[in-house]
């Protein structure tokens, strides 16, 4: 039978809670720092261990987010960071950060390590190199459709690495991890949990009509239960940690049922949990293999809220308000809206009276006299105290493992307590230190036993049972003696729990401090280009230059280009960081002709890796986001140079480069920078493109080029070249004078993308 893990979101303790409510196997969580959910008002330490307790009694899994990208000053912190969560009983992390995978391996060995979704795995050359690196769970990109994923889970459960899904929440347009789009305009980045969304806000061209053109709906998989379940070993993930409890809760609920049920179909109508809270309309497109225009919504309309009626009266001096539909009902959130649909006020309904037909409305603005009768109205229906669910998540509870105890208790012989958990098929016998004397005063009676013994505290035992196999009356023992007991007792349960996970610490880490010791050297100038033509004027020159590829090994200038470098050896292939499994025969092909002494440059680990296996020198880019010395330590296996993150600020970047004795650092100086890239078009909802679906044709054969401004006057430009995914890019002033004399190799982009 296949492994299959329902792994659900919690950014606080309440969401926690809910998760486990309603059925999951295992809950993602980040804490004060290190995750990607930054805003999320994410789990304490404080009440961290009682969380984990609690799911480890209801057999839940929990998995501390390390998403991040991480500079050298920061590792200390995240030492102690995940030796607290260890200590809490955390069941493994998930990063993003090689330099935080090498780190983890080196100090805590035995903690299990899960890929996140920001490492961008899309093909089956990067799982490979991930199974080798050692981690357990790899989430795969949710850009994948159903085809394009069975064989990658099918090769990662021949590894033993359990393939994680995405199957619910919020759509990034984004390839994930390898967006910088919030960092560039506000100063925010994705990378680091900062993300603002600007994907979401409203931008115009020329026509000056604002619309949300990278406005996604969210992920709804359930049509695909069935077949998820037939995959293999997988963890299906619902994404939300910066959601309310309400919605982990309900989400994960139906998830369960769908798992669970043989016959279940997925009702897509308004009373399904999964309308009942927060969503911008659902897709499934991308699993069904669809880039399509049914994907976007506009603005950033929360479709929980159903449009339901009208105004039919209200009263401003006791807040009395009348609805023309009956689907209203106490605690539901409402919002009114004016015939042009412009927002009047939110509130919630309550005091319902059944013989004028109206409730009290409790309303969170002041625009309440603006109210009138024939506005819309829009409802969301209560599913918390419908389903009572703040009382059941107060009550939720840690399940204690019964202990049981029999005591044997004679004059003149040591007292003995023998404790019992079957749960755990644990037992062990403990001594009094005294042996039992005839009692002056206060004798020891069953009672005083078990006042003493049953009082375990915040542990995960509790007395079930005491009995006596032998119990001699009129005895004396000093009471401290019974607590010493119960205590020698407790600590041995939690010592030999095979349950628990025991994971090794060490004690000191090592830390990458700057040598400042690299020597000052005369830095090489390498050309980069994006069209063969302009490549010959430096070849005739006996120049090396680095020429870009296509994401797209379908189309002639793949093909053009593949045989050029064959022919030209001081060509550097230079191979994109998106590349689907369909494309990948091409480009292996392409390797498998270098000689070893060749060169490729490539923002791929899967193309990395296949490259350092046939023995070529590889060149990481800039999007493998290197920005400390640990991520540097990790990747030298693999690379002979590498260009640093543009996300890493000046010090850092100092520090970073002067660690890098081992290791070429390559910079690249362009005048303009990319932002982001896409499965979907970019420009598709600005130009109004009238082609449903954005296939390979149009990835082949388009070509657009077009400024839009935000609202703030954010200055970006959409990009679609032939044989590309669509970009955004915007113009980049080169102001790193500083790294002068550090730079084993500058860059000269001169690939003519404006």
């Amino acid at each position: 039978m296949n492994f299959l893990e329902l792994l659900s979101p919690a950014g606080d303790a309440k969401s926690f809670k809910a998760a486990i409510l309603a059925g999951a196997n295992a809950i993602f969580f980040g804490v004060e720092n290190f995750n990607a959910r930054q805003r999320a008002e994410n789990i304490s330490f404080e009440n961290l261990s009682d969380l984990i307790n609690l799911a480890k009694s209801k057999n839940v899994k929990s998995y501390l987010t390390l998403n991040t990208l991480v500079y050298d000053s920061e590792f200390s912190n995240l030492f102690e960071t995940v030796q607290k969560a260890i200590q809490c009983g955390i069941d493994a992390v998930i990063v993003q950060d090689m330099g935080v995978l090498y780190f983890v391996k080196q100090n805590f060995p035995d903690l299990e390590i899960h890929a996140s979704t920001q490492m961008t795995t899309h093909n089956i050359l990067q799982c490979e190199f991930l199974s080798e690196v050692g981690v357990s769970q790899i989430n795969l990109s949710r850009e994948l459709s159903l085809v394009e994923l069975k064989p990658l889970v099918k090769f990662l459960n021949s590894k033993n690495i359990i393939a994680e899904i995405f199957v619910h929440g919020a759509y990034c347009i984004s390839f994930s991890g390898q967006c910088y789009l919030s960092n560039y305009l506000y100063s925010e980045a994705g990378n680091r949990g900062l993300c603002v969304q600007p994907c979401r806000r409203e931008f115009c061209s020329a026509e000056k009509k604002y619309l949300t053109p990278f406005n996604l709906k969210d992920n709804c998989a359930l049509n695909f239960a069935k077949e998820l379940k037939s995959l293999g070993n997988i963890s299906l993930k619902i994404e939300g940690r910066i959601k309310n409890f309400d919605y982990v809760w309900a989400i994960t609920k139906e998830w369960k049922n769908a798992l669970s049920d043989e016959k279940y179909i997925f009702q897509n109508n308004k009373n399904n949990l999964v309308y009942k809270v927060m969503n911008r309309s659902y897709s499934d497109d991308y699993l069904k293999g669809f880039s399509s225009s049914n994907m976007f919504t506009f603005g950033s309309k929360d479709h929980s809220f159903v449009e339901c009626g009208t105004v039919i009266s209200y009263t401003v001096s006791n807040c009395r308000i009348k609805i023309s539909e009956d689907y209203a009902e106490e605690n539901d959130k409402i919002l009114i809206k004016d015939k042009q649909d412009k927002f009047i006020c939110s509130g919630i309904l309550s005091n319902f009276d059944k013989n004028k037909n109206d409730f009290k409305l409790k309303i969170n603005s002041k625009e309440f006299n603006k109210i009138y009768s024939g506005q819309k109205v829009y409802i969301q229906k209560d599913i918390i105290k419908k389903y009572d669910l703040e009382y059941q998540i107060n009550n939720l509870s840690v399940s204690k493992n019964k202990i049981e105890v029999v005591i044997d208790a004679r004059l003149n012989k040591n007292l003995i307590a023998e404790f019992k958990c079957n749960e755990l098929y644990l037992s062990c016998k403990i001594k009094s230190c005294s042996v039992l004397q005839s009692a002056k005063n206060n004798s020891l009676t069953k009672e005083i036993i078990f006042e003493k013994l049953n009082k375990l505290g915040n542990t995960n035992f509790a007395i079930s049972k005491i009995e006596y196999d032998f119990f001699e009356e009129g005895l004396f023992l000093p009471i401290k003696e019974l607590n010493e007991i119960k205590k020698n007792a407790i600590e041995y349960l939690e010592k030999n729990n095979l349950h628990k996970k025991n994971i090794f610490i060490s004690d000191i880490p090592k830390f990458f401090v700057a040598n400042n010791f690299k020597e000052k050297i005369q830095s090489k100038n390498i050309f980069m280009f994006s069209d063969i033509e302009k490549s010959k004027v430096h070849l005739s020159k006996n120049e090396k230059i680095i020429l870009e590829f296509p994401c797209i090994s379908e189309c002639e200038d793949f093909i053009l280009k593949k045989e050029f470098t064959l022919k030209n050896k001081n060509v550097i292939p230079y191979f994109p960081s998106v590349i689907f499994d369909n494309q990948l025969t091409q480009f292996k092909n392409l390797i498998d002709n270098l000689e070893s002494n060749r060169m490729i440059f490539t923002e791929n680990t899967g193309l990395m890796y296949y490259g350092f296996t046939k023995g070529l020198k590889v060149i990481g880019g800039q999007n493998l986001n290197i920005t400390n010395s640990y991520s540097m330590e990790f990747y030298k296996k693999y690379l002979s140079g590498f260009v640093p993150s543009f996300e890493t600020p000046k010090n850092e970047m100092i520090n970073l480069i002067d660690n890098s004795n081992d290791i070429q650092v390559w910079f690249a100086k362009s005048s303009f920078r990319l932002l982001m890239q896409s499965r979907q078009c970019l420009l598709k909802k600005i130009t109004n493109c009238k082609k449903e679906n954005c296939d390979l044709d149009c990835i082949k054969n388009c070509q657009k080029k077009i400024n839009v401004t935000g609202k703030n006057n954010e200055k970006i430009t959409l990009v679609k070249r032939k044989g590309f995914y669509s970009a955004i890019y915007v113009p980049h002033k080169i102001e790193e004078k500083f790294l002068n004399d550090k730079i084993d190799y500058y860059i000269l982009d001169y690939r003519n993308i404006f």
